[in-house]
């Protein structure tokens, strides 16, 4: 069974805030734009959790915009990440699973949501 953990006090605050901008943009362009500007420098092994939050917030915006493969993309990936690592934030599994959940009821496919858990 994986140990959980909670993000030392600097990430949550750098989480906070990144919430709070990528959540204002009326315009989901420009939150995936934002979000995009980020990835780069968290695809590292030190900032997986934070690289797996962030992509998967892009994901969420993706979906907002109609865009389900790439959000999919997201998904597949970040489930790979996640699985590598020994102990994950509770925000991370859940920024996961929120994303994952919209993908399949816009999908429609209640199915594979189940198959999940």
């Amino acid at each position: 069974m994986r140990r959980r953990r909670s993000l030392p006090p600097s990430a949550l605050e750098e989480r906070q805030h990144a919430d709070c901008e990528v959540r204002r943009p009326a315009d989901g362009n420009l939150a995936v734009s934002f979000l995009d500007t980020l990835l780069p420098s968290l695809d590292t092994p030190e900032t997986r959790e934070a690289y797996v939050l962030v992509r998967m917030e892009r994901g969420h915006f993706k979906l907002l915009l109609g865009e389900t493969e790439d959000a999919k993309e997201a998904m597949d990936a970040c489930e790979k990440l996640l699985d590598q690592l020994d102990s994950v934030d509770l925000a991370v599994h859940g920024s996961f699973y929120r994303v994952s959940g919209d993908y399949w009821k816009v999908r429609g496919s209640f199915a594979a949501l189940v198959s999940l858990y």
